[in-house]
């Protein structure tokens, strides 16, 4: 029992954490009401079990729908889960591994809203201010810059949040699937788009974490669009002064990674395919996306 008392709620740290076949129910209640799902997981309410020091904390028990077919790309979402953690941008890990019907699934600090539920919160007293959700998210985001992590399928659902005092909030993303996520260092732009794109490069100061921080504003900018416009009509769409102010080449090198970034590790999706559900029409191409954040054409 002193063993179980010691381990309960101990932060993952280790990056190189090892997934394995676990039975996390010695010591996890978990909630059979689901408090959210997405393509591959669903999630839970958990409480810590009595039999612990941290008994009666509340946890997120997050599980796979179906058994993994390729367990490389859950051991590399744990990777990011446990990276994000480390720098301050993710929530804290507190465990991870394969169930016995071979289900992925991870344990995790509770937050109990996503952004978006926030912001819908009827009276609108009770609504975070837009200037607080812009300051709030901006963090994490940052953070997960200078961590070297991207990930494209940044919006207001894959944002968590808990109150810690009055008008304080406590932001973190969530949801680093591998289609959409990947480490900055094996980000590359295929050389077709770089050529393309050439004569538009100034030379202007740039480094990679402005370049990611860049790129993963102008996503939840675009990704969030929609709920701006239901709950903060008055407001131009999120971080638009602070991506304007970025050097040119950064917004250029952003919306590349953005159009045509490929990862050499996971395969990753080009990013652009999540800001399709946001905008009508057509906006595949570059020259749409720069348009759309700058209001500007690039190619007269």
């Amino acid at each position: 029992m002193g063993l179980v008392n010691m381990l309960c709620l101990k932060p993952v740290k280790n990056e190189n954490f090892v997934v394995k076949k676990k039975n996390y129910g010695n010591y996890l209640k978990i909630d059979k009401k689901k408090v959210g799902s997405g393509s591959y997981n669903v999630v839970y309410p958990a409480t810590v079990k009595d039999t612990c020091k941290d008994s009666g904390t509340k946890v997120i028990y997050r599980v796979g729908k179906d058994s993994l077919d390729d367990v490389s790309y859950f051991k590399q979402e744990i990777k990011m889960a446990i990276k994000m953690s480390n720098n301050g941008a993710g929530p804290k890990v507190y465990g991870a591994g394969i169930d016995s019907k071979n289900r992925g699934f991870l344990v995790m600090e509770y937050f109990p809203y996503s952004v978006r539920e926030l912001i819908g919160r009827v009276p609108k007293k009770d609504r975070p201010s837009f200037s607080v959700i812009e300051k709030s998210l901006r963090v994490p985001i940052k953070k997960m810059a200078k961590a070297g992590i991207f990930c494209s399928d940044l919006k207001f659902r894959n944002a968590v949040a808990r109150q810690e005092g009055s008008g304080k909030w406590n932001f973190k993303l969530i949801d680093f699937g591998e289609d959409f996520c990947a480490f900055g260092e094996n980000l590359y732009v295929p050389d077709k788009f770089k050529k393309e794109y050439q004569g538009h490069i100034k030379g202007s100061k740039t480094s990679m974490t402005d370049i990611l921080y860049c790129a993963m504003l102008i996503m939840m900018s675009i990704n969030s669009e929609k709920s701006r416009q239901n709950y903060y009509k008055s407001e131009k769409p999120f971080f638009s002064k602070e991506i304007k102010n970025f050097s040119y080449d950064t917004k250029i090198y952003a919306l590349l990674i953005i159009a045509y970034g490929k990862s050499n590790s996971n395969k990753m999706l080009r990013p652009i395919s999540q800001a399709k559900h946001y905008y009508k029409g057509n906006i595949e191409n570059f020259e749409k996306l720069y348009e759309i954040i700058t209001k500007e054409t690039l190619k007269k």
